[in-house]
This record gives C-alpha cells, sequence and structure tokens, in this order.
C-alpha cells in the first residue's frame, strides 16, 4: 500500500466508538457517535487541540493544511473560484450560494434562458432577482468579471474578441 492509499474499512454492525451499539447496514458509527469517536481521540492524542493535531501532521501558521488539501490529488477539497474559502465540494456549493448568490444566480439564469448574453442583460436578469448596486459602473464592473469566471468555468464562450459577448456553451 503506498503512503497516500487508506485500507478498505469494512462496518462490522457495532458502532466504532466502542459503545456497542448495532448499526444499519454499511454504516460505522450509531448517530452522532462518529463526532464522539472524534472527540475522544482528540482528547486521547492531542490534548483536545486542534492546534497540536496539526502540529503532530506538520501543518500549522508556516504550512497550511487548506492548501495541502486543495492541492492534493487524492482529496476531493477545492478553493471557491470567486474567494480565498475552501473545502469540500457540497461546503463549496453552499458557501458560493451563500457569500456570492449574484454569481450563483446570473449562472442559473444563463443555464435557463441560454442564448447570448452582455453585461446589460446580465444586470438586467440580477435586477430581476433583487440585485442592487450602487451605481451602474459598480454593476457593469461586477457582471464583467462574473461572465469571465463563468467563461473560464466553461459554462459561456466569449463570441466577440472587443465586446463582452457570450453564449452558453452547447453540450
Amino acid at each position: 500500500m503506498s503512503g497516500n492509499e487508506k485500507p478498505r474499512l469494512i462496518p462490522t454492525g457495532k458502532c466504532w466508538c466502542g459503545c456497542g451499539k448495532d448499526v444499519g447496514l454499511g454504516k460505522f458509527f450509531a448517530a452522532g457517535h462518529d463526532k464522539v469517536a472524534e472527540a475522544a481521540l482528540m482528547a486521547l492524542k492531542y490534548d483536545g487541540s486542534v492546534a497540536q493535531l496539526l502540529h503532530a501532521h506538520g501543518f500549522g501558521s508556516h504550512h497550511s493544511v487548506r492548501h495541502a488539501a486543495v492541492t492534493d490529488p487524492d482529496c476531493s477539497w477545492e478553493k471557491c473560484a470567486d474567494c480565498n474559502y475552501s473545502g469540500a465540494p457540497a461546503s463549496i456549493a453552499n458557501h458560493r450560494k451563500k457569500e456570492h448568490p449574484d454569481r450563483h444566480v446570473l449562472a442559473q439564469a444563463i443555464r435557463t434562458l441560454g442564448g447570448t448574453w452582455d453585461p446589460q442583460r446580465a444586470i438586467k436578469a440580477l435586477g430581476e432577482h433583487g440585485h442592487t448596486w450602487e451605481d451602474q459602473r459598480a454593476a457593469e464592473k461586477r457582471v464583467r468579471q462574473i461572465l469571465r469566471d463563468l467563461c473560464s468555468n466553461g459554462l459561456i464562450v466569449k463570441t466577440d474578441p472587443q465586446q463582452a459577448v457570450y453564449d452558453l456553451v452547447q453540450e
């Protein structure tokens, strides 16, 4: 087994926290007992300190565990395309909906409506979903950035090299 390979774990029918409870097929823990086991291990091996856990594995302010998780090809963590947030894919999706709703809403509008998109159409679509800006220039700057990001993510393609005009990528 190589350094990154993990053994295949087989559920035994009993809770792995050690409480002895029977658990359902394919489960390792009774409800909530995974966190009990995690807390017990943290107390036993790391004095209940996440800092001690990180240090024991070579991480800390000098070596980012978040960066390691995002860059490790065997880890499913990713970085938000709009900011420095990182996490599991489901966590990223929730973060984007909460922290970057304009990008999420515009991507959904483009998928739903299709066609050609420029900053004015994007501003109008976001306005119909309750998004407002202090001024027109700020709105155009933000939607241009969102359109560029959606283009780099492969949702839309730039159709005019001189203008911010995009079409939905046909699948």
